[in-house]
């Protein structure tokens, strides 16, 4: 997540959220006013009602008259980010630097457009120009000077800037959830902490629900700075299980934390589901009260996500939730509806030029991410051809990013709600039926994968030792999944 500085003022910008908003029709000749500050003045109200083309028209209209008015240069590169126009804002920021080289506001937002763009040693570069040069709230520039460093797999590097930008500010919410991100890679238990620190931050108001709503799933609505508190009793040696599953076509990205009844934060969870969901378990150490906050991380704020709380040992709630989320360095396999195909685009976002168009089935490596834009998790990555570009993990219900299958590992039974799936005792559906495989079984992938019938089989071992084949898509349902742990 990065800051950007707007002219006269600070604007946080959630790079997965950029505001829309309906542009006032322009004419060819809109330059009707004769003085470069009326027209700044009418840009920047356009710009505040989020009228963009009308503030580039203003914008450009003062340029005409001055040329080097650093005040419409800023506030038209900040408007061509707005309609993701980073070509043109990166040429207006260059610009401004020349004209206005200590201008450290500037500098850093030249490097958020070259963060954008995948250029981090230039990002790096005019990050590192804008801490030496004027201007204040230097956290903005550290956090963003941060988050290079954290997405070229520099993750102690990116930790201590993290810290100095909230050493400067205790309250720079943004940083404590980047930090947080960054904590979970390095496996620090602080990143309870940082998580629950950025609900506090953002929260405006709480609702609250019991557990005994939640066993069985409940669907939550969640607003900008809405947090749902769920408090229970948890015995010494239960494990807390809890999810948060987003409703198709939502955009919200689910945070959940746990905390003692002390308020510490001993538990919590962004994206370890599918796609931008949030999975955590807990073994409770101490018979005592316990607190579920719900809330939303920076992917997107608005949505419904069903949220599931349980504890084992009550037969009634006794509920696992299965985890088979993806990895840097993993090998993922494209999976669309028959017929369709997977855009890889040039960056990670809907504006993104379409580079490649993947065929179902195809291998690829993940290279980076998931990184959050526009309501989707994106990953970068490589084919067999060695084309890169970005995807989205998920479209909708449809896991369009799924891990690989190996021999040696483990998958999830992922059936249909209520159907099982038949093992046989050889690869093809003229196999005997040994038994029928329960959703969310987790087994063991002996061989594999073999084709028959159309299909791809793997033999599997089930928990109390029965072997046997079983498919791993019928159709268009995938019946078997990698599985990478258990929330």
């Amino acid at each position: 997540m990065l800051t950007f500085w707007k002219r006269g003022g600070l604007l946080v910008l959630l790079l997965v959220l950029l505001a829309g908003g309906a542009a006032r029709a322009q004419s060819d000749a809109a330059c009707d006013l004769v003085i470069e500050e009326d027209y700044i003045d009418r840009a920047d109200t356009a710009w505040l009602a989020q009228d963009y083309r009308a503030a580039i028209q203003d914008y450009s209209c003062a340029l005409a008259l001055n040329p080097r008015s650093l005040d419409a240069l800023f506030g038209r590169a900040y408007s061509y980010y707005e309609l993701k126009d980073y070509d043109r804002s990166l040429a207006d920021y260059t610009l401004y630097v020349e004209l206005d080289p200590l201008e450290g506001p500037a500098w850093s937002n030249l490097g958020n457009i070259y963060y954008i763009k995948g250029d981090y040693g230039r990002a790096k570069f005019n990050y590192l120009k804008a801490l030496d040069l004027r201007g204040d709230s230097k956290w903005i520039t550290y956090n963003n000077l941060a988050s290079v460093f954290y997405e070229t797999g520099s993750y102690e590097t990116a930790l201590e800037y993290y810290n100095e930008a909230l050493e400067l500010n205790p309250s720079y919410a943004d940083a404590r959830l980047n930090r947080a991100h960054t904590q979970l890679l390095l496996g620090n238990d602080s990143v309870h902490e940082d998580f629950s620190a950025w609900m506090t931050l953002t929260r405006r108001r709480t609702e609250t629900r019991t557990a005994a709503e939640l066993a069985g799933g409940a669907a939550l609505r969640v607003t900008e700075g809405l947090e749902y508190l769920i408090t229970f009793t948890a015995s010494a040696g239960q494990t807390v299980r809890a999810a948060a599953r987003t409703a198709s076509g939502s955009k919200l990205d689910p945070l959940l934390v746990l905390v003692d009844s002390a308020g510490k934060a001993v538990a919590s969870d962004d994206d370890s589901g599918v796609n931008l969901d949030a999975v955590l378990s807990y073994e409770v150490p101490l018979s005592q009260q316990y607190t579920l906050r719900f809330s939303h991380a920076g992917g997107g704020s608005e949505g419904t996500a069903t949220v599931t709380l349980t504890l084992d040992g009550d037969a009634a709630n006794d509920v696992t939730f299965a985890v088979y989320n993806l990895a840097v360095n993993d090998t993922a396999v494209v999976f669309t509806t028959a017929g369709d195909r997977l855009n890889l685009r040039s960056g990670p976002g809907l504006s993104f030029e379409i580079v490649d168009k993947l065929q179902r089935d195809t291998t690829v490596r993940l290279l980076e991410g998931p990184r959050k834009a526009e309501g989707y998790a994106w990953w970068r990555i490589r084919t067999g051809s060695g084309v890169e570009g970005w995807a989205v993990e998920r479209v909708e219900t449809e896991q369009t990013l799924q891990p690989a299958l190996a021999v040696g590992g483990q998958a999830v039974v992922t059936t249909t709600e209520g159907d099982s799936l038949r093992m046989r005792d050889s690869a093809g559906t003229g196999g005997k039926v040994v038994t029928m495989v329960a959703n969310e079984t987790v087994v063991t992938l002996l061989d594999g994968p073999q084709q028959a019938d159309g299909m791809p089989w793997w033999q599997v071992r089930l928990p109390d030792g029965t072997e046997g084949w079983v498919v791993e898509r019928v159709g268009d349902e995938r019946t078997l999944s990698r599985y990478t742990g258990e929330g």
